[in-house]
């Protein structure tokens, strides 16, 4: 028995079998983005150095990447995807192993060597994200969106341990070149991934381009959404931060890793739920970042309740972490479509460099800064940091205009969608 079509005037909601390994080598490719820190930390101090120096070698690798994020995303506009791709991926996984074969004389040049590895960053998120605009529309693209910003937990959950387990056991230099192996296999599958989606080789076919753009593109819209994105960065490595720091006075630095777990956990759900969710609960970016901003403020009663009730404390941030972890996977989403929105299919990569680049700075920004308010007022005020980022990322995106063109019932246009409904799913 075939399954019924969808009704006359929907399109279906359901992703094709080539949507969904687009998405999985999307973030195949990502994974090694999760676990740098920790594998260049471990490489530095097996060194002999001080994580005050693995911090500058970080530093550079970080300002390497941010400069790269429009630069590379600019280049997948335009040249060939996989070319882009496969050259970048290339480049930066030799550069990882360069790193890591530093002779003893020359390792006090490796923030400057991070930093040229940093360039060379393969614009795996760019065009991840572009490619996904163009094989869907609406709320449908979306719901995708939601679905990688979902995925890009579960990195966070695989790839992390995996590099840790690997330095543990063989030191940091093989820590490294598990990094350039996750980066090189990962970017290199996804490469050969856009050469069969350019070829229609699966049956994948790549709608309009611009079905979600307004035909223009909006420098000040964009920046807005770049600076939001920012702010949402601030914000979660404000809670990251203070948490970590709380958990490290209690004498309990496992707290941390339950706290962050947690939180992921909620993400995950939330990201699902909303993927899953009939397209009518869809909303604006501003309605998305002022339920992801409150779910920061769940945190601050439940500290103040918790401290000093011994392991009850600890159980009640961990309730509230969940809780508002759900808001943080469809913000992400949301955020995204405000790109696409807000760009040209021919500058869309250097938009989500650009985009990049705002997530860069935010978590750049946001260490130092909760840091030094922890420093003077504990974690409460670190976590005030929180959020006034999050709100502030409201109020960013105030100004602009997010028009839904999509129906109300399911959120997808048929003529949208090449070949009407029956084509949706493909």
């Amino acid at each position: 028995m075939t399954a019924p079509s969808p009704p006359q005037g929907r399109a279906s909601l359901a992703p094709g079998r080539g949507t969904i390994a687009t998405i999985g080598w999307s973030l195949a490719a990502r994974l090694h983005l999760a676990a740098t820190t920790i594998a260049v930390t471990l490489l530095v101090t097996d060194w002999g150095y001080s994580y005050g120096q693995a911090g500058m070698v970080l530093a550079g690798l970080t300002v390497g990447q941010g400069i790269a994020g429009p630069v590379n995303g600019r280049l997948v506009d335009r040249w060939p995807q996989h070319v882009a791709l496969g050259f970048t991926v290339v480049a930066y996984s030799g550069g990882l192993v360069a790193l890591s074969l530093l002779p003893g004389p020359l390792r006090a040049t490796a923030p400057a060597l991070a930093l040229l590895v940093g360039l060379a960053n393969p614009p795996v998120t760019q065009t991840g994200r572009k490619i996904l605009a163009r094989l869907a529309h609406g709320r449908e693209l979306e719901r995708l969106y939601r679905l990688d910003a979902t995925g890009q937990e579960l990195i966070f959950v695989i790839a992390p341990p995996l590099v840790a387990l690997v330095g543990a056991a063989s030191g940091g230099r093989a820590a490294v070149w598990t990094l350039a192996g996750l980066a090189l296999g990962g970017g290199l599958g996804f490469a050969v991934r856009l050469r069969r989606l350019a070829a229609g080789s699966d049956g994948t076919v790549p709608t309009d381009d611009d079905a979600d753009g307004t035909g223009r593109h909006r420098p000040a819209a964009l920046l807005a959404v770049v600076a939001a994105m920012g702010c949402v960065m601030v914000a979660i490595t404000a809670v990251d931060l203070a948490l970590l720091a709380w958990a490290r006075d209690r004498g309990s630095l496992a707290l941390a890793g339950w706290f962050a777990a947690t939180w992921a956990v909620g993400s995950l759900v939330g990201g699902a739920v909303s993927t899953l969710a009939p397209g009518r609960l869809a909303s604006g970016p501003v309605r998305r970042l002022f339920w992801f901003a409150s779910g920061l403020v769940i945190l601050l009663p439940a500290l103040l309740v918790g401290e000093g009730r011994g392991a009850a404390g600890p159980v009640l941030v961990c309730l509230a972490l969940a809780i508002g972890g759900t808001a943080i996977a469809p913000a992400l989403a949301v955020l995204y479509h405000a790109v696409v929105r807000a760009s040209i299919p021919r500058r869309r990569g250097e938009a989500f460099g650009w985009f990049a680049t705002g997530v860069t700075v935010g978590a750049g920004v946001g260490a130092p800064l909760t840091g030094a308010v922890y420093d003077l007022g504990g974690v409460r005020p670190a976590l005030v940091v929180a959020v006034a980022a999050g709100y502030a990322a409201v109020l960013l995106m105030l100004p602009v205009r997010h028009g839904d063109q999509t129906a109300p019932d399911d959120g997808v246009p048929v003529d949208a969608v090449p070949g009407g409904p029956s084509a949706a799913g493909s």
